[in-house]
């Protein structure tokens, strides 16, 4: 049968006729080719470059035909694989060089029904005929499914501008949010998470080091360089130096969202553009907490406070269903923001992050396991997964220890000596006072252990209280003020002479440990253990030279202005969560007039001095919206139970 296939070139006869030429090979003589035309007409033809492109594209034909068949083959496509494996792994021209775990290919195999409980695999079971395995021994078998994974340079990773690496040190800009909103949000997380955050505080801390910020800049000291020179950096150093791998709070949530189509927590388009919208609507809230005007336009600012926090809250309703880095992110930070009026849940987003939380983990987790323990990005997502992990475990506690809300994360192991960390204190007051913010990280790290016990014992009051546990968490307390509380009160004596970030660094954590003694000593029956009296009246001292060194000290003006806030904020309005503050000094003053009536002591000039100087600590936080908003309850809380013993100690310095 003469074959009907169009040539792309004709024959001169044909050209001059304007017809197609066709070749039918079966027709003509042995070493004879002419086409139908030629051949019908007798005409002699020139069809040996039309020919030769048939015979071509048979070969080329019969080619393919012979690959398909061979890649259906397991044993060839093992052999092709383990061929190129090999090719990509070979000795490199530098002895040192090392190579890290490809993982462009994860997630070949996610539909076979072997691999249901994980959503990745190294070999396509579709690609084996289960008629050529039938002879197979289980050694074999067992080779087949467990092949070599692919390596790449190490030289490959982070080369690319458009590298997913570059994600990691994204900052807030213009494009997100205003100008000033970005420069109050980089100053503000920055510094909390440098101080509260970073490697040697976090207890969920893997082998992948990291540090949030750069080690030379303020930073590392606690504090934040003005936004608009960082945020315009985009080098980031994918070998780990001693520090570990930079990275910002808001790089690590969209470096882990990046890889969610890797680790089986795909989202929709518009499931990505909720999560986004509603991480913008919560920086814009968080971020206006720090604004400050003066007293003829507060009402105003107020008022659009309140707007902007009500949206957020609305938007972040409708997003809370959504699975993604971003959402948790929002939710930890909305957890924290100052809240105008009286809401009926101060946490009611909280649950729902942590469970989001969970679930992520568990899946980024797997992902990493496949990856491969030298696996450049397997390290970048443990180190990013740990960060948000150890916020979501701290916005846990701290909202498990002010309130009633009840921890959902497991507790988290401290694995460094206590002979160790004792040991980083003592030498620490004989270093220099540059190194407080280091020795400081080390005592949060130590303080939540304690705070996780603590809240056991607090939420134990509604039933019986397990004595063996109480008094371990009161030797937990000991230990730690026989390590770290001479560290502290040297630096609260020296305090205006440490740096900012010294200052921000020791001022945290002794209030915060303060803080958590007295709502210890609230849980406990002084009857039951008398020695916590003596710590919660060490507390309130503590709390109390605090609050009096904090009065005197000048405002860090130059740093203020270049972060957007005003010239006369405190170094106590730096923290991430003002409500938190703001509790501190009003447990103080709780504890301090229980004792006083307690012990019925009356017209003590000290003891009204002390209750003064608390007073106007809190007080002086209402210089910012959101301080204003934590300054106002609070002291409506206090008014209303010893309203006339605060009236009696309040003093007017104008």
């Amino acid at each position: 049968m003469i074959s009907r296939r169009r040539q792309n070139t004709s024959c001169d006869p044909c050209r001059r006729v304007k017809r197609r030429c066709f070749f039918a090979p079966l027709d003509n003589a042995p070493g004879e080719t002419r086409c139908v035309n030629c051949q019908h007409h007798n005409r002699s033809c020139t069809f040996e470059f039309a020919a030769s492109k048939t015979t071509k594209t048979t070969s080329n034909r019969r080619g393919t035909g012979l690959e398909r068949s061979l890649l259906h083959s397991p044993s060839n496509v093992l052999q092709a694989d383990e061929g190129f494996a090999s090719g990509l792994t070979a000795e490199p021209a530098t002895p040192d060089q090392d190579v890290w775990a490809s993982w462009l290919d994860m997630d070949a195999g996610q539909d076979s029904h072997e691999n249901n409980q994980s959503t990745f695999s190294l070999v396509d079971p579709s690609l084996i005929d289960p008629a050529n395995i039938t002879g197979t021994s289980d050694d074999q078998l067992t080779r087949t499914r467990e092949r070599p994974a692919v390596y790449i340079s190490h030289s490959m990773v982070g080369s690319s501008p458009n590298s997913p690496i570059y994600l990691l040190n994204t900052k807030v800009d213009a494009t997100i949010l205003e100008g000033r909103l970005s420069c109050i949000h980089n100053a503000i997380v920055t510094g909390c998470a440098s101080r509260f955050v970073d490697f040697e505080c976090n207890l969920y801390a893997t082998a992948s080091r990291y540090q949030l910020g750069d080690e030379h800049s303020p930073q590392s000291s606690g504090l934040s360089t003005p936004a608009g020179s960082a945020e315009k950096e985009l080098a980031v150093q994918v070998t780990p130096s001693r520090a570990g791998f930079q990275m910002t709070s808001l790089g690590v949530v969209r470096f882990l969202d990046h890889f969610g189509g890797l680790y089986g927590n795909r989202l929709s388009q518009s499931d990505k553009k909720l999560s986004a919208k509603a991480l913008k609507a919560v920086l814009r809230a968080f971020s206006m907490q720090w604004l400050s005007t003066e007293s003829g336009s507060m009402d105003s600012l107020n008022n659009a406070y309140h707007d902007t926090w009500f949206e957020a809250r609305s938007i972040l309703q409708s997003a809370q269903s959504i699975k993604s880095f971003r959402i948790v992110y929002a939710i930890l930070l909305f957890d924290g923001i100052a809240i105008p009026g009286k809401p009926k849940s101060p946490h009611e987003f909280l649950n729902t992050g942590l469970e989001h939380l969970q679930y992520l983990q568990s899946l980024v987790n797997e992902y990493c396991g496949i990856l491969g323990p030298h696996s450049t990005y397997s390290a970048l997502l443990e180190a990013s997964l740990s960060v948000v992990s150890w916020a979501g475990y701290i916005r846990d506690i701290g909202a498990a220890l002010t309130g009633s809300h009840s921890c959902k994360l497991p507790s988290a192991s401290h694995t460094k000596a206590s002979q160790d960390i004792q040991l980083d204190a003592v030498g620490a007051i004989h270093q220099d006072l540059d190194d407080i913010p280091g020795v400081c990280r080390r005592a949060v790290a130590q303080a939540f252990y304690v705070w996780r016990q603590i809240v056991r014992v607090k939420e134990s009051l509604n039933s019986a209280v397990s004595l063996p546990e109480v008094v371990s968490t009161i030797t937990a307390v000991e230990e730690f003020n026989q390590t770290f509380r001479p560290f502290m009160n040297r630096c609260i004596e020296s305090l205006e002479h440490l740096s900012t970030g010294s200052k921000a660094s020791s001022v945290s954590i002794t209030l915060f440990w303060d803080l958590s003694v007295l709502i210890l000593a609230e849980s406990i029956d002084p009857d039951l253990i008398s020695q916590i009296q003596s710590y919660r009246l060490e507390a309130i001292s503590s709390v109390t030279k605090t609050a009096q060194r904090l009065l005197s000290l000048v405002p860090e003006e130059a740093f203020n202005l270049q972060n957007g806030l005003r010239a006369d904020v405190p170094i106590i309005s730096y923290h991430i969560t003002p409500s938190l503050t703001a509790t501190t000094f009003e447990k103080a003053i709780e504890a301090m007039i229980d004792i006083h009536l307690t012990d019925g002591e009356q017209d003590n000039l000290i003891w009204k001095q002390q209750i003064d100087t608390l007073m106007k600590s809190l007080a002086s936080l209402d210089v910012t919206v959101g301080g204003e908003q934590v300054t106002k309850a609070a002291f409506s809380s206090l008014l209303r139970r010893h309203g006339d013993v605060l009236s009696e100690c309040w003093t007017d310095t104008t």
